[in-house]
C-alpha cells in the first residue's frame, strides 16, 4: 500500500466509525418504552399495586411486529388488555381471574395478557393500522382506579 492510497482509506474507515457509533446511540428512545431489535420491537412493561403501568404511553410503527413483556411487579393479578386494534396475532393468554365479571377469554378482546403476581409474561403481535389504542388492567376496580394508557400506532415510530 502506498503512502497516497493510504492517506485515502483512514479518513473513509474514520467516517464509516463515526456513523456507526451514531447509529448505535440513536437506537433506542426511552420514551417510547423499548427499542428496536432486528425487525422486532421488543416494549416491556410494568404493572404496579399503584394501579398503574410503566410506560403508560408506547409509540409502534404499523406493520413492525412486536413482542411485548409486561412484568407484574405487584402483589396481586394485573393484565394487559386492548379491547379494539388492528393487529395480527395478540388474543388471549394468563391465568383466569376477575375481569369486572368477565372470565378471561370470554370478552372478545383485541389482546388479553394476564400476568399472575411477581411474574412476567410475553405476547407477540404486528399492529395493521395507525391509530391510539387505550390498553388497561381488567381487573375489577383497577381500571377504574386508572390503571390504563395508550398505545399510538403510526407510519413510523419516533426516535
Amino acid at each position: 500500500m502506498t503512502k497516497k492510497s493510504a492517506t485515502l482509506i483512514l479518513p473513509a474507515v474514520t467516517a464509516l466509525a463515526t456513523v456507526l457509533l451514531v447509529a448505535a446511540a440513536c437506537g433506542e428512545d426511552e420514551g417510547s418504552g423499548g427499542s428496536a431489535s432486528g425487525e422486532v420491537t421488543d416494549i416491556r412493561v410494568k404493572a404496579t399495586d399503584d394501579l398503574g403501568f410503566e410506560p403508560s404511553e408506547i409509540w409502534l410503527e404499523a406493520g413492525r411486529p412486536v413482542r411485548l413483556t409486561m412484568e407484574n411487579m405487584g402483589a396481586s393479578i394485573h393484565d394487559f388488555t386492548v379491547d379494539q386494534m388492528p393487529m395480527v396475532g395478540g388474543g388471549s393468554t394468563g391465568a383466569p381471574h376477575d375481569m369486572s365479571g368477565v372470565m378471561m377469554g370470554t370478552g372478545g378482546h383485541a389482546m388479553h395478557l394476564a400476568v399472575e403476581s411477581h411474574r412476567d409474561r410475553m405476547m407477540e403481535f404486528t399492529p395493521t393500522a395507525t391509530g391510539t389504542y387505550t390498553f388497561y388492567c381488567s381487573t375489577s376496580g383497577h381500571r377504574e382506579a386508572g390503571m390504563m394508557g395508550k398505545m399510538i400506532v403510526g407510519r413510523q415510530a419516533p426516535g
